[in-house]
């Protein structure tokens, strides 16, 4: 059974997504004052994610059965997920920074919490049996292009900070199948 310190991380990672769907909601509902005083909330549950989730890899890259179901080391595996993290980090940070222009914004969050879904990409059984990280970030890489695609076919173009977004997701997957 995982540690108990992994139902908290599962806890912590939930809350996140559930924020993600719920900001947009109160901006839909013209709620934009309640949407800014959550977002104070949403920062501080960002700097858990990253928190928990630094933590849940090195806990993970330690233990003896490594990471649960992968068939890679794990002291060559740890650079995934810390890499999903510094990406998580980079782009929320600058989705926050950019809170005035909510284009950007919203994109970057998203892009931002994307990068966060290879570890649940990779448990699903069928690429555990891959076990191949490409096929983790090829996963992912197809969620960021549903959003350009749908960002192309609703505003007739794309916005920046998904090619962007994209561009850089890509190259930080580039650099952890490197090392």
């Amino acid at each position: 059974p995982p540690e108990p310190f992994f139902y908290f991380h599962g806890m912590v990672f939930t809350a996140w997504f559930a924020l993600l769907l719920l900001q947009p909601a109160l901006v839909g509902m013209g709620r934009t004052d309640l949407h800014r005083m959550v977002g104070r909330f949403g920062v501080m549950l960002a700097v858990g994610v990253v928190a928990v989730g630094t933590m849940g890899a090195l806990i993970a890259a330690r233990r003896a059965g490594g990471f649960t179901g992968i068939p890679i080391p794990p002291a060559r595996f740890v650079i995934i997920p810390l890499g999903d993290i510094a990406l998580f980090t980079l782009f929320v940070g600058m989705a926050i920074a950019r809170r005035h222009d909510s284009q950007s914004h919203k994109r970057l969050m998203l892009v931002g919490s994307l990068a966060l879904t290879v570890a649940a990409i990779a448990r699903w059984p069928v690429v555990i049996s891959v076990g191949n990280p490409i096929l983790f970030f090829a996963l992912t890489d197809l969620l960021i292009l549903g959003c350009i695609a749908f960002d192309s076919l609703r505003n007739r173009r794309v916005h920046p900070a998904f090619l962007a977004g994209l561009a850089v997701v890509i190259v930080g997957q580039l650099g952890r199948l490197l090392v």
